[in-house]
C-alpha cells in the first residue's frame, strides 16, 4: 500500500492555494481531505506542498482521501491524458 501522487500542489503560489501541476487552479473540497489535513500551513518549515491520496486500507474510512506530502518523496503517481471520442 502506498500514497499516490495526484498532481495537485501549492508549491508554485501562496500556501493553501492549490493548483494542478498543469497550472490550472483547483480548490479541493474540504470533505476530500483526510482528518487534520492539510498540515503544511501549521509549520512554515514543513514544505508539504504536493497532494497525495491516502492508502486504501480495509476498515479505514479515510483511505482515498487527500493529504499534503513532501514533493520529493518517491510515490506512485497517476497522470492526465486527453481522451478523444471516436
Amino acid at each position: 500500500m502506498s500514497f499516490i501522487w495526484i498532481g495537485g500542489t501549492d508549491y508554485f503560489g501562496e500556501e493553501g492555494a492549490f493548483q494542478w501541476v498543469t497550472g490550472e487552479s483547483w480548490n479541493p473540497s474540504t470533505d476530500m481531505w483526510a482528518p487534520n489535513q492539510p498540515t503544511d500551513h501549521l509549520d512554515e518549515n514543513d514544505d508539504k506542498d504536493c497532494i497525495a491520496l491516502t492508502p486504501l486500507i480495509e476498515g479505514d474510512s479515510n483511505g482515498g482521501k487527500f493529504c499534503d506530502f513532501w514533493c520529493y518523496s518517491y510515490l506512485v503517481s497517476v497522470c492526465e491524458i486527453e481522451v478523444r471520442l471516436l
